[in-house]
């Protein structure tokens, strides 16, 4: 075939032929062909209980096939329980030595014999090599479902994605919107808390906690998670939309017009925040301003400002 370099090394295309009468069989793995390659880090799940004997009878359960999220959100008593035992990417030279050990010799998807050390009991799982991937298929799938307003189906295939993959942001963010929709806002409030604790730091994640304590009246909560949001991402146009919004509703009424100001510097063409802006400003007494600013709404998008006017 003919090469090329790429790079400074020669490439060249190879066809290799297998004749279609004669079926390969499927090769049957055996340890002698298993990777020497130690590795650094995993993406592990556990389960930790003070009884020996718990802590086998588990293991029993999980080789017969039930669900190490399960076992764990019912059984463990590490603070990984809630997310079925995950843990996440563990750097092996932090675990504690008698985990490490173990985790470096398990395969993709296996679960380890019990582990005695601090006290406790324990049971490592190494994540599948596609758990994030199969997760992601659930989800599109649930998205699906959710197009046809087969809500409860949706949220069956979130749940699952989750139970996949306990940390997916989008899913769980996803979740506590089908819960709203459904009237669960109890259980979808509980899940957005929750997702506001293993993501601290992302913007999305703070913004809907921020709707979230909003529709429960705790307005405090409701402006911190807010100006999280704004200080994590300050591009968030719909965190200072909101903000702004949430001040006039309780009738602070300077500091909605200040942050719908500092969003306009931010995005100067928001029908909605100029609108907003106009109702500040009219109630603080800035006629001028308010004419303004409810003239650049209704430029910027005169239909917007129509169905406002009209409600």
């Amino acid at each position: 075939m003919p090469k090329q370099i790429v790079g400074g090394f020669p490439m060249a295309d190879h066809w290799i032929r297998v004749h279609p009468a004669l079926p390969a069989p499927p090769h049957k793995w055996t340890r002698s062909l298993r990777t020497r390659v130690i590795p650094t880090s995993e993406f592990l799940r556990v389960i930790a209980v003070t009884d020996e004997v718990a802590a086998n009878q588990i293991l029993r359960e999980l080789q017969s096939g039930t669900s190490f999220f399960e076992l764990a959100a019912k059984y463990s008593t590490d603070p990984s329980a809630p997310n079925g035992g995950y843990i996440g990417e563990a750097q092996l030279k932090d675990l504690d030595p008698v985990l490490a050990a173990s985790a470096k010799v398990l395969r993709y998807g296996e679960v380890s014999p019990v582990l005695s050390t601090s006290g406790k009991f324990m049971i490592l799982g190494r994540m599948p090599v596609d758990f994030r991937y199969r997760a992601v298929e659930l989800e599109r799938e649930a998205g699906v479902l959710r197009t046809k307003v087969d809500l409860r189906g949706a949220l069956e295939k979130y749940q699952a994605a989750v139970r996949l993959y306990p940390a997916f942001l989008r899913a769980l963010i996803l979740i506590a919107q089908v819960e709203e929709q459904l009237g669960n806002t109890n259980r979808a409030f509980e899940l957005l808390e929750y997702t506001g604790r293993l993501y601290p730091s992302d913007a999305t994640v703070q913004f809907n906690l921020g709707i979230a304590y909003g529709m429960k009246g705790a307005n405090e909560a409701s402006v911190a998670a807010y100006r999280r949001a704004i200080d994590l991402e300050p591009e968030f146009m719909p965190a200072y939309l909101n903000l702004g919004l949430l001040f006039f509703s309780i009738d602070r009424i300077s500091p909605a017009a200040m942050v719908l100001r500092t969003g306009l510097d931010v995005d100067p063409i928001s029908a909605p925040m100029y609108y907003g802006l106009a109702l500040a400003e009219q109630k603080l007494g800035h006629a001028a301003d308010a004419r303004r600013a409810m003239a650049l709404a209704e430029k910027i998008d005169p239909e917007f400002v129509k169905e406002q006017q009209a409600k």
